[in-house]
């Protein structure tokens, strides 16, 4: 019955339980969950042991007395005393309230392996509260600290590899026989690849109804200038031949004016061209041209054709030539807007971002073609153009193309003559893109190419009879 007597104090947050029996303490705290922080101690002992390490002895003692746990109705109320502010602990509620201990150590309890709570006192125990200190704001300390050094990690490395600018240096090859100025600067202009590509949707979407535009110009003028360059050979054909005509006509005149006889063979064989080109030219000269030739009046023959021969060929000539100069400009008119607007778009404009985008730097080459820019890491469109006075320069060249900056690293831009237009495979344009506007843009360049070849071939035909008529005859 020794342990029916027994009773417990808790010493709960600071406030002391009343004397309580194994059951009791139990009956308010029956697991490890609910007797953390709780320190417990037997009523006549001065060691404090927390309770969870001390509820087996509890059960144990709590099954030796089953009856008290039969006859026990309900869990007592705890009835808390204040604790001594100064850590003095009082044994019971009967131990006087003044009394001090005057103790400078004591041991914290140990729990033995059978669950029996053991105690290491030095020469003078005092009792020290056996709850662990506090170590929550400690850990979120330091937590915090360990997240700010995170963040500033993750600061420092997002500025070093996507912020800070590096040094990029450029080179442009600059043939300058081709260009054909030893004073060639090119103009730099460089985007983000992300504001470049949304110059560049938006310049796509007007492409393929430029292409279509072209081709439809095309396939209109095309026979026009088919029948213009058939009409023009014809002309040119024919007034050369009769010019030529005209020629042997002079000559044979001349030569039978000074001399004929009408049983030489060489004098009949040269009185046969005279009528041969006769035939050709007759429509050209006066109506009694056929009498004078019939009545071998070769002197009246020979001024009239050296008189008004040529003057009447190359008059009925200028007018041909008149009608198919209107005929080509009238076409050239028509097409040479919409081959400016192609020729524009396809070799500079495809090349040249509007003001629009923003410009991430834009400088220029010296005339070595090198350059120097400073770029934070991504990529990037670049693009170069001739600073100079285009007509300055007999083959303006441009680029776009895409280039890689990289962090902490040495950058650098080599542009290639070959690379210039859609033919770099870096190229902001693929030949996809621009394929059908490249060639139609191209079908268009030939028609107004061979239209200006025809004018060009037109305009020389009244040279060319010149040239005919003034050529010297020789009477050999």
């Amino acid at each position: 019955m020794e342990n029916l007597n027994k009773s417990y104090i808790l010493d709960i947050k600071g406030m002391y339980s009343e004397p309580l029996t194994a059951e009791e303490v139990l009956r308010q705290f029956d697991n490890e969950h609910e007797s953390q922080g709780i320190l417990i101690k037997i009523n006549e002992s001065e060691s404090w042991i927390p309770l969870d390490t001390y509820l087996e002895n509890l059960r144990s003692e709590s099954t030796e007395n089953t009856e008290s746990f039969n006859t026990a109705s309900s869990p007592p109320k705890l009835k808390l005393i204040n604790n001594n502010p100064r850590n003095v602990l009082a044994t019971d509620t009967t131990v006087n309230t003044n009394q001090q201990t005057t103790s400078t150590s004591q041991s914290q309890p140990t729990v033995s392996s059978l669950g029996t709570p053991s105690f290491i006192n030095t020469s003078n125990p005092t009792y020290t509260s056996p709850l662990p200190t506090p170590i929550s704001n400690h850990k979120t300390s330091l937590v915090s600290i360990m997240m700010m050094g995170f963040i500033i990690s993750v600061m420092i490395f997002w500025y070093l590899f996507f912020l800070m600018k590096q040094p990029v240096t450029g080179f442009i090859q600059n043939n300058n026989e081709i260009s054909g100025s030893l004073n060639v600067r090119y103009k730099i202009e460089i985007l983000t690849e992300k504001e470049a590509f949304k110059w560049k949707n938006t310049v796509k979407s007007d492409l393929g109804k430029l292409g279509l535009k072209y081709k439809s110009k095309h396939e209109d003028i095309n026979p026009k200038i088919q029948e213009l360059v058939l009409k023009t050979n014809q002309v040119v054909d024919k007034y050369t031949t009769v010019a030529m005509a005209m020629l042997q006509a002079k000559r044979s005149a001349t030569l039978l004016s000074i001399h004929f006889d009408p049983k030489s063979e060489t004098d009949i064989a040269e009185l046969r061209k005279l009528e041969s080109a006769i035939d050709v030219v007759g429509t050209y000269l006066t109506q009694d041209v056929m009498t004078k030739l019939t009545n071998k009046k070769f002197t009246d023959l020979a001024d009239l054709i050296r008189k008004t021969g040529f003057d009447t060929i190359k008059k009925k000539a200028s007018a041909e030539i008149e009608e198919f100069k209107t005929s080509i400009d009238s076409i050239l008119n028509e097409a040479g807007p919409i081959f400016d607007e192609s020729d524009t778009l396809v070799n500079t404009k495809l090349f040249l971002p509007s003001n629009e985008y923003e410009r991430q730097d834009v400088t220029s080459t010296n005339l070595a073609g090198e350059f120097k820019v400073n770029l934070a890491p991504g990529r990037y469109i670049i693009y170069i153009s001739p600073k100079n006075d285009i007509q300055e320069i007999k083959i303006p060249k441009y680029w776009a193309k895409q280039i890689l900056v990289k962090s902490m690293s040495a950058n650098k831009i080599i542009v290639q003559e070959n690379e210039q237009g859609t033919r770099s495979p870096l190229s902001v344009w693929s030949n996809t893109d621009v394929k059908s506007l490249q060639i139609n843009h191209e079908k268009l360049k030939l028609d107004v190419i061979t239209l200006r070849n025809l004018k060009k071939e037109i305009e020389e035909l009244t040279f060319k009879m010149e040239r005919i008529q003034n050529t010297t005859v020789k009477l050999d």
